[in-house]
């Protein structure tokens, strides 16, 4: 309760004013005085009215040092046991009401503000949804192929890969390399396979060359040869890569692209794509290589094309 700036609201202890029977009057405000009566040692509680007839014993003066006792004046009488109801209570009860009320909304409106002013300031866990690709699976390298002809080398891989046959490795096509038959037979062709094969530009298309600068256009029609030869289907092709490349410290060019299959899915091939590679390299004496390294995308071993071009070394 606040305290209220009346001289006549003032208790009649702890050394303040007492307010003797004339001095009561309708503007006196309700708290206990003195019995007007006077009974030695008895407060009788006022309503603002009239004099009640509840009372109780005086209280003793606290000391001058501690926590003073409640005001008298801010605490509602007990309705005296037995006897009719007195004209305060129901004003009383009212006060009472409405005190409660104001209370619980205090609290109310407090909690929220503290809520709003002093929220939690331990860091909730944050858990990364970044992922990592995992590596692309390689074959295992069992070897080096040494392709002569080419003057290059490269990792031999393991299974599911085996040599290639004469069908493969004969003038004007390849000199070395390897395969995995990934479909046979399909269409027209005696199988469709993953390669890793090696050779050198045919003279057309390492006419004119005069240096490195040259190596993208010879690069275009290696690629252009092998699209046309071994990949006559419907397709769409899409750029992966294309610049130059340093090979065991030699100039390269490496043409890198992806072929989606127009008919697979409708024709039940194994394989609706393939990711092709198309490296030529400038071995020195204006001397070029070919490589071409393929595989479609039920391949289980997709990292191997990064694999065998990593793994270039020319000969000396």
């Amino acid at each position: 309760m606040g305290h209220r700036d009346r001289d006549r609201s003032l208790t009649g202890i702890s050394g303040t004013r007492r307010l003797a029977l004339p001095d009561v009057s309708d503007s006196t405000p309700p708290g206990w005085y003195e019995d007007p009566y006077g009974a030695p040692g008895l407060m009788r509680w006022w309503d603002g009215r009239q004099w009640t007839e509840a009372t109780e014993a005086a209280q003793v003066p606290p000391p001058l040092y501690g926590t003073p006792p409640e005001p008298l004046y801010g605490r509602q009488p007990e309705p005296p046991s037995g006897g009719r109801a007195l004209p305060w209570l129901l004003g009383g009860g009212a006060g009472l009401i409405v005190v409660v009320v104001a209370v619980v909304a205090t609290v109310v409106v407090l909690r929220g503000d503290g809520d709003r002013r002093a929220p939690s300031t331990t860091p909730s866990p944050v858990r990364s949804t970044a992922t990592t690709a995992p590596p692309a699976s390689r074959s295992p390298v069992e070897g080096t192929i040494t392709d002569g002809t080419a003057r290059i080398s490269y990792a031999r891989l393991g299974s599911p890969w085996v040599p290639a046959d004469a069908g493969w490795l004969r003038p004007g096509l390849f000199s070395g390399g390897e395969v995995s038959v990934v479909q046979a037979p399909f269409e027209k062709y005696a199988s469709f396979n993953a390669t890793s094969l090696s050779g050198v530009p045919r003279p057309d298309e390492s006419a004119g060359y005069t240096g490195p600068p040259n190596l993208s256009v010879i690069a275009q029609r290696v690629t252009g040869r092998i699209l046309h030869e071994h990949f006559d289907l419907a397709k769409r092709q899409t750029t992966v890569s294309s610049g130059a490349r340093a090979v065991d410290g030699h100039q390269a060019w490496l043409e890198r692209f992806r072929l989606d299959f127009t008919d697979a899915r409708a024709r039940g091939w194994k394989f609706t794509a393939d990711t092709v590679a198309v490296l030529v390299v400038d071995v020195g004496d204006r001397h070029l290589t070919e490589m071409w390294v393929s595989v479609p995308d039920t391949f289980a071993h997709q990292g191997d094309v990064d694999q065998v071009l990593d793994s270039v070394k020319v000969s000396q």
